[in-house]
């Protein structure tokens, strides 16, 4: 009830409607995945959004990570991958329009990071492959700041157990993570400390 609460609110239930909104809650993984998938042929519609969205697109945003957050949160990876689907459409310029401020982008994609991160440290490599990538591309919209992904990688190094004692495969998934943005992005001081890093 509290999700339909904020749904409502938040503007996604004017959105996608009470019953995709439904589906998407559904205990029935097909009636979730079709959900997803049809929001998303929605957004990549050929024939374009429809004419509301060709200035405000906020509400829309909101709706998009919504959903996309729900689908990344699911057990099955094929609703997962829609998730990041629907991800990448939400950064889109069509979808993150100029009427959606960077603080805005910033906050819904913040849950992201964390959940991308624990995701690249899994043993199914397809699915440590496409959040790398995902991952990656999330830092390449201007309103998304680098720094979460850093303290998401470093926060090992303060949580139980600590980096001597967790799994090899999350250190080195975690590793190669920062490598992978050093490479990309490069070391800013204005971004985070990165002496700690090293």
């Amino acid at each position: 009830m509290e999700s339909l609460r904020r749904a409502y609110s938040d503007g996604t239930l004017t959105v996608a409607g009470v019953r995709l909104w439904n589906a998407v809650h559904s205990e029935t993984w097909r009636h979730r995945e079709a959900s997803c998938e049809a929001f998303y042929q929605f957004l990549t519609n050929p024939k374009g959004l429809p004419p509301k969205y060709s200035k405000k697109t906020l509400d829309l945003f909101t709706a998009t990570t919504e959903i996309a957050a729900i689908a990344c949160r699911d057990k099955l990876l094929q609703i997962y991958f829609l998730g990041l689907k629907l991800l990448e459409e939400a950064l889109s310029p069509k979808i993150c329009g100029g009427d959606v401020p960077a603080k805005t982008v910033d906050r819904a994609i913040r849950p992201f990071v964390r959940l991308l991160i624990d995701k690249v440290g899994e043993m199914n490599y397809r699915a440590r492959d496409i959040s790398l990538n995902t991952l990656r591309m999330l830092f390449r919209h201007p309103a998304v700041e680098l720094r979460h992904a850093i303290e998401g990688i470093m926060d090992i190094t303060e949580r139980p157990p600590g980096p001597a004692k967790a799994q090899w495969r999350l250190v080195s998934a975690r590793l190669e993570i920062l490598h992978q943005l050093i490479k990309e992005f490069g070391v800013n001081d204005r971004v985070w400390n990165w002496q700690i890093v090293y």
